[in-house]
């Protein structure tokens, strides 16, 4: 299946562009888009955004599906769906 990824804010510097269509196994969670991600873009990704042991991000980071902000990563992605990833920053 096919899913858009669209980096927003603070990540995009890091990944090069702002959107990915990247081909995931059928029945695939967001833990396995996370696998993706590490693999793809991982190497890129550094320590302070990235935990490349637990191959997830670091800090305040929203994954949306749609309008919906989505904090399972069990949660089932379908073919043609748009996950935006962003990481929010905080300070005064």
């Amino acid at each position: 299946m096919k899913i858009t990824l669209s980096v927003n804010g603070y990540l995009s510097r890091f990944f090069g562009q702002s959107q990915y269509e990247l081909v995931l196994e059928e029945g695939s969670t967001l833990t396995e888009l996370l696998f993706e991600i590490d693999s793809k873009f991982g190497a890129a990704l550094p320590k302070s955004v990235w935990a490349h042991d637990k191959k997830r991000f670091r800090g305040p980071v929203s994954v949306s599906v749609g309008e919906e902000i989505v904090r399972d990563m069990a949660y089932p992605l379908q073919d043609g769906q748009q996950i935006a990833i962003a990481r929010f920053l905080i300070g005064g």
